[in-house]
């Protein structure tokens, strides 16, 4: 997964001045288990340059290579 997301081509030409076309990634979610129906979820979210990995009452600090190799359910730019 790549830390930033770059929609300038999706966006008329007309329009490029005045919307974003360029977003930073600031979070993702996880799920983890043999189902969509059954399983764990976990968030990680990025606040001062730091990944933080958010796991029911537990967090921690990750890298962020580990951040961006989890594969995500959901992601937040």
């Amino acid at each position: 997964m790549k830390p930033d997301l770059n929609m300038a081509q999706l966006v008329d030409v007309d329009d490029r001045i005045s919307l974003q076309s360029k977003f930073k990634l600031i979070g993702l979610s996880t799920h983890v288990g043999p189902s969509i129906k059954s399983g764990h979820y976990k968030a990680t979210c990025k606040r001062d340059d730091k990944w933080i990995e958010f796991d029911d009452e537990k967090y921690s600090e990750v890298s962020e290579k580990v951040a961006l190799a989890t594969p995500a359910y959901l992601v937040f730019y």
